[in-house]
């Protein structure tokens, strides 16, 4: 309720660890639905998490990546694109 309560003017919203687990260490779908949801609602344009475990090295690569591309003008869906494949392109992580 308190997301909903914020009005957001962002392009993005990055959440770095994307699990909302239940008691049983499972993605919640419920939970992470509602916080995109209450994130959009609230004026988020976009919003970037992960539904499974990421390396922190990988992590730091990929979003380094995502956000030199973004200060560069690259567009949101390309520079996370961008940062996607050169991750699977490194070979520490492929």
């Amino acid at each position: 309720a308190d997301i909903l309560n914020l009005k957001l003017r962002a392009r993005l919203v990055v959440l770095n660890s994307g699990y909302t687990d239940d008691r049983a260490g499972r993605i919640n779908t419920d939970g992470v639905v509602g916080l995109t949801r209450s994130l959009l609602s609230a004026g988020a344009q976009c919003v970037l998490f992960s539904l499974w475990p990421v390396p922190d090295q990988a992590s730091k690569l990929l979003m380094k990546t995502l956000y030199t591309a973004l200060l560069d003008g690259v567009r949101v869906t390309k520079a996370l694109s961008l940062a996607v494949r050169t991750v699977q392109t490194t070979a520490q992580f492929s």
